[in-house]
């Protein structure tokens, strides 16, 4: 994605434009984006950390 262009428009014509160039991305690229945004608002635990093992145990009726 492109961020040098500053964009004064609506948040449709916002969203719009960001669909219109993530279908242009290859999916390495895609992959990056997504993986640079969970790291952005989870932390870099959410890429490089593992799941945490939790057990439940429930009672069958």
């Amino acid at each position: 994605m492109d961020r040098s262009q500053i964009f004064g428009g609506s948040f449709e014509a916002a969203d719009q434009q960001d669909r219109l160039d993530s279908a242009e991305m290859e999916p390495g690229e895609k992959f990056r984006l997504i993986t640079y945004l969970r790291e952005c608002f989870f932390g870099d635990e959410a890429t490089t950390g593992r799941l945490p093992r939790i057990y439940r145990l429930t009672q069958l009726k």
